[in-house]
């Protein structure tokens, strides 16, 4: 299968599954933050966010390295699934026991004492799943991962609703998590059991448990300081203005995470690839690259530019004037501008764990890191909830910068400066129709703006024969040959 099939195949997949789970999450979010109250709502966040960080000690960048790894080895499979599954056992009971430990210190007691335990398991089941996702992520069986992510979201969603409607409270809300992850863990061990991967049990192997911790070492380092960048704010909050603060930045930040999910899905199906280019010295990896952070561009533009203009419109119709307050509107527009960094930016972070460029990783977001908290610690006591927002889109630019630093010196071509100028004047005369058209239906504006954006994207160039022929080969089940 040629290489735009490939990437064309595996996105498509966890396109479908992701728009499918993200619809459900829609109203799973929704739900929970119209029916719980503000504190509460404000609570589960916050505790789920620090359980996000417990997982990081469960994993220690081993999803990856394996992703990574079988991608260039398949036949090393069968020890790799054993041996990191006993390092994760190992890890998920000492991080649980970590978090209980922790609460009792920090004085967290009665139902919150519930909550956070309940929270922390489902954040361990994901850990474990994390193994089986790494491992069809490698083979590029998209259609596992796809599955699972469809699961968990009809099970959140149904429990959601039925603790709502039986009016169980949060700490119900918590079981569902509980049940959701168990049954995607499941769902993945039968999968792993059911499909033509070899069977295998717990092991250990010493000289392999090293190779694999070592291995891992700069992905975890990398994942600890993404926690940094997207999810310690959230903590910040918590700590500087209470439940009620993160709960109306939650509820702006919900809406963004569910459209970085669109480049996320983009590099998660082009990973692999990169690896296996870089690991066979193929030139494709260049055409890879130039042509990725070039289609996420076309299309996170316009979706910044629409959520900058009716940013009001949307907080107020999701949440039904709960989480409308003007702070409310400006950390959803200050997020926006997040959201197209990482847009842009995210097949370059890519390429630098997939060309054996960590180590520049990791500097890079510990630079980040460094920036995102102490422009918290500085914007949040002046501007509140969109001061962290602001730190969030800072952040990201200044990652973005480094980053293309570091990859024009290894000899990455970027995306061509004419197309970016292309795009961007599209996204402006569609921003220019939607600012005009404010005073219509909030979804007819969203569908006539992006038919003219795609027009003029198309009309201009942006989007060229080469693009079109490319999209075409793929839809004839062909193999175009690029010009590179």
């Amino acid at each position: 299968m040629s290489v735009a099939k490939k990437i064309a195949k595996n996105t498509l997949l966890l396109v479908s599954a992701n728009l499918f789970s993200m619809g459900l999450g829609f109203f799973i979010n929704i739900y929970i933050a119209r029916y719980l109250s503000t504190p509460d709502y404000g609570m589960v966040n916050a505790v789920l966010n620090l359980s996000t960080l417990m997982t990081l000690m469960t994993d220690l960048g081993i999803s990856t390295y394996m992703t990574m790894e079988l991608a260039r080895h398949p036949e090393e499979l069968k020890a790799y699934i054993g041996n990191s599954l006993s390092i994760k056992l190992v890890l998920v009971a000492l991080s649980f026991a970590g978090v209980l430990v922790a609460t009792f210190i920090g004085g967290i007691r009665g139902n919150d004492l519930v909550i956070v335990s309940l929270l922390a398991f489902y954040v361990m089941l994901t850990a474990v799943t994390q193994i089986f996702q790494a491992v069809f992520q490698a083979f590029q069986s998209m259609e596992h991962m796809a599955s699972g992510q469809v699961l968990n979201a009809i099970v959140m969603l149904a429990g959601a609703a039925f603790v709502a409607t039986q009016g169980l409270g949060v700490i119900a809300l918590s079981m569902v998590y509980v049940v959701s992850g168990a049954i995607v863990l499941l769902y993945n061990v039968v999968v792993m059991l059911l499909s033509p991967y070899p069977r295998t049990v717990p092991g250990f192997d010493l000289g392999i448990w090293k190779r694999i911790i070592r291995g891992g070492i700069p992905f975890s380092l990398n994942a600890l300081f993404s926690y940094i960048l997207y999810k310690v704010d959230v903590q910040i909050i918590w700590m500087l203005m209470g439940r009620d603060a993160v709960a109306s930045y939650t509820a702006a930040f919900k809406l963004i995470e569910a459209l970085i999910c669109i480049p996320v899905m983009y590099s998660t199906a082009a990973f692999p690839l990169i690896s296996s280019f870089f690991g066979n010295r193929d030139a494709n990896i260049h055409f890879l690259m130039k042509k990725s952070v070039k289609y996420l561009m076309i299309l996170g533009m316009p979706i910044v530019v629409g959520i900058i203009l009716t940013a009001g419109r949307i907080m107020e119709l999701i949440y039904a004037g709960k989480y409308d307050a003007v702070a409310d509107v400006q950390v959803l527009q200050a997020l926006a501008f997040g959201l197209l960094v990482i847009f842009f930016n995210i097949i370059p972070q890519q390429m630098l764990t997939g060309t054996n460029l960590q180590r520049a990783s990791v500097r890079i977001n510990i630079v980040g890191a460094t920036v995102n908290i102490g422009l918290n610690f500085l914007t949040i006591p002046a501007y509140g909830i969109v001061g962290s927002a602001i730190s969030m889109a800072l952040t990201q630019l200044t990652i973005s910068i480094l980053t293309y630093y570091v990859l024009k010196r290894a000899g990455y071509k970027y995306m061509d400066a004419m197309d970016a100028l292309k795009i961007m004047g599209c996204a402006l005369l569609m921003g220019v129709y939607v600012f005009f058209m404010s005073g219509m239906n909030l979804f007819l504006v969203i569908g006539s703006a992006a038919v003219i954006y795609f027009v003029l994207v198309l009309a201009s160039g942006a989007f060229s024969k080469e693009d079109i022929d490319l999209a075409m080969g793929i839809i004839k089940r062909q193999s175009p040959r690029p010009d590179h």
